[in-house]
């Protein structure tokens, strides 16, 4: 007979539901609200409840706008009262201390949330891990920055409320995910896209030492500005200061004294619509992400890679093939012509080292080569340059590249495109959506991997192929038809990136 688990959090107790050898616990708060005044603050705390709080339902997500890609979340599911976690644990293991993989959603730092469908955490949990997806508050709910806010904190610090709401929810997962069947001193934080990227800023920041143990970033890493024709993308404060000042006018909030009162009395749906968001890569729109401040991030992420001041913890991270394919559609770039005008604001005068990387001699090949360039860029060497510095600093790292291309509509479009690999990650593969049994047992072997790393900080044992350390060579484990070990992983283009594009260290 199945029961309605309860457990004691330090805040309340909260009361969720059995299904199938599974408690699931959804919607808890982990966080204050933020919203009026606390709007653009650091939260604190939940406040605290006596009574049973139900826990059967997903929390409101983030306010966020419509997204041509995937399935988007309803107005009606949004607030601004977003800080939520939700936990799926095995009902038979909550005496055990099992690891404990936290999943930071993607989407640009404007989409997203940890109740979506595909972050479902049942498979996952059912193969012994307590799995737990997180809310943080997201574009200009999470990332603005305005001189206004840095002389209200006491750090004076502004723009990385996202980051901090993360922080947050680790420390509530260190005071309660015992009570939950899980370990707090065996906490991975996993994540794709921004949520990989996010991962790699926790690493960065001094706030997050000690609240995680392992690291796994699915396309993302912790360089946010390798690509010139959008510098400072996640690092430039100066940029969040001047979509601040854009809004702000935008919304008649201009006099100093009063722009911020007046910014907190706007609502969510006039902050949202008259904040310009898009997921373009080439275009100039009011993209917000993490920010250099000196608080959360006290310098460029890159920076404390590449000197080995990160938090030293295992990382596995990696790419899928064609990460390109679903950016390049934003890139007004579709004639040989405006290619080579591109590599020039890209590489100058070595524009033609690119150019005989990824030739573009007629349409089709532009979109080929643009796909590359975009990979290799945004993604494949940042990678690698995160793994290299895990190794230089003595601490196990484990790269990857997905090459399996999933037999969906999305991949007829875009091949191995951004997120593709998360299905598998989540065992998400159903035969409903067009899946077959390859990629069952993919996806079987995938989860088997990173639950391994969730438990030890290694990914290998119980007969698996052997996954490499990264040794400086490009040693790397090949998700494909078929799973194979392999060195030099997008060597030569890496090299030459590192060349034309080295790392800020400041």
């Amino acid at each position: 007979m199945s029961h309605d688990p309860v457990v004691q959090t330090a805040y309340g107790p909260v009361i969720g539901r059995e299904c199938d050898g599974l408690y699931r616990f959804l919607g808890i708060p982990y966080a204050s609200t933020p919203t009026g005044d606390l709007r653009w603050q650091p939260t604190g705390p939940p406040k605290a409840w006596v009574q049973q709080r139900s826990c059967h339902n997903f929390g409101k997500a983030c306010p966020q706008p419509l997204s041509s890609f995937g399935p988007n979340i309803n107005a009606a599911d949004t607030s601004e009262d977003c800080l939520f976690l939700n936990i799926w644990t095995p009902s038979c293991r909550m005496g055990e201390k099992l690891p404990v993989m936290v999943w930071i959603h993607g989407g640009a730092f404007y989409l997203g949330a940890g109740s979506q469908s595909i972050y479902n955490g049942s498979p996952l949990a059912r193969r012994g891990a307590v799995v737990v997806t997180i809310n943080y508050r997201l574009g200009p709910f999470g990332f603005l920055a305005s001189p206004l806010l840095a002389a209200e904190s006491p750090h004076h610090s502004s723009g990385n409320y996202g980051l901090l709401d993360q922080v947050e929810a680790l420390r509530w997962i260190q005071e309660n995910v015992e009570g939950f069947g899980g370990d707090p001193q065996r906490v991975t934080i996993f994540g794709e896209s921004a949520g990989a990227f996010s991962a790699c800023r926790l690493m960065a920041s001094p706030l997050a030492s000690g609240l995680f143990h392992r690291v796994i970033a699915q396309s993302g890493g912790p360089v946010g500005d390798w690509v010139p024709v959008r510098p400072g993308r996640y690092t430039a404060l100066e940029h969040a200061y001047e979509v601040w000042d854009r809004i702000s006018a935008r919304l008649g909030c201009t006099r100093e004294r009063e722009s911020l009162i007046a910014m907190r009395s706007r609502s969510a749906e006039q902050i949202l619509a008259t904040a310009h968001s898009g997921l373009q890569l080439f275009r100039n729109v009011s993209m917000l992400g993490p920010v250099v401040d000196g608080w959360v991030l006290p310098e460029n992420p890159a920076s404390r890679f590449a000197r080995g001041v990160q938090e030293p913890v295992p990382l596995l991270i990696g790419i899928n093939l064609d990460e390109g394919t679903l950016f390049r559609e934003f890139a007004p770039v579709n004639s040989p012509l405006r290619y080579r005008v591109l590599l020039r604001l890209v590489a100058g005068n070595r524009a033609a080292e690119l150019l005989g990387l990824y030739p573009a001699r007629n349409r089709e090949e532009v979109f080929q080569s643009l796909d590359r360039l975009i990979t290799l860029l945004e993604f494949m060497a940042p990678a690698r340059f995160a793994a290299d510095s895990m190794r230089k600093l003595g601490v196990p790292a484990f790269l990857y590249q997905f090459s399996h291309c999933p037999p969906t509509e999305e991949g007829r479009r875009w091949a191995v495109h951004h997120g593709a690999e998360i299905p598998y990650v989540f065992g998400g593969v159903d035969r409903t959506l067009g899946y077959g049994e390859s990629d069952q047992e993919l996806s079987r072997t995938m989860m088997d991997y990173w639950l391994a790393f969730a438990e030890s900080g290694n990914p290998n044992g119980n007969g698996r192929l052997t996954w490499p350390s990264y040794d400086g060579h490009g040693s790397y484990l090949e998700f494909g038809d078929p799973i194979r070990a392999g060195q030099g992983l997008w060597q030569r283009e890496c090299d030459l990136a590192d060349q034309l594009f080295p790392p800020k260290v400041v």
